[in-house]
């Protein structure tokens, strides 16, 4: 059974299993307190995105270091030249910024090679609303990708594995 299918019988039992009204308005609520803090910033892409996750593990905060400082400066410098309205970026072009590879840590280059490049990166939000500097969003593209893009996707891919 191909991915696609697992993820369409994935969320078709998801769905049945919960209540029509009561399940279904908590799952609403639960994801639009999530997106709240990007909303309010400006840094939601719109609807044609489902939120990923962020970049940073809040566990081990890399507050006071080199590496903080060096993250923090690529980041900011990279959603603010490169970032579209939401001051998201594709991840195709972040992997060409200078310095954004060279700042990942080897489990963040792992998950993005996973990731077609029309996926966005942007700031990172807590819930309180509070932007995590040494962060970013992942944000995956619901828009199905042409034939052409796929190919180009998988040579680029290539490209994004050497860097």
């Amino acid at each position: 059974m191909s991915k696609q299918k697992n993820v369409k019988t994935f969320l078709g039992k998801l769905e049945s299993s919960v209540n029509e009204t009561n399940g279904l308005k908590a799952l609403q609520s639960r994801e639009q307190q999530h997106l709240n803090p990007y909303m309010q910033n400006e840094s939601w892409p719109g609807t044609d995105f489902v939120y990923i996750g962020h970049s940073e593990n809040l566990e081990h905060p890399l507050v006071g270091t080199e590496i903080h400082i060096l993250r923090q400066t690529c980041f900011s410098v990279l959603f603010e030249s490169k970032g579209n309205q939401n001051n998201c970026v594709s991840l195709l072009e972040a992997m060409k910024f200078a310095g954004f590879a060279e700042n990942l840590s080897r489990f963040e280059k792992d998950l993005l090679k996973q990731l077609p490049p029309n996926t966005l990166i942007g700031p990172a939000f807590n819930r309180n609303g509070e932007k995590l500097t040494t962060a970013f969003a992942i944000w995956k593209s619901l828009l199905p990708q042409s034939k052409k893009a796929e190919k180009t996707e998988k040579k680029n891919s290539r490209v994004l594995v050497k860097a």
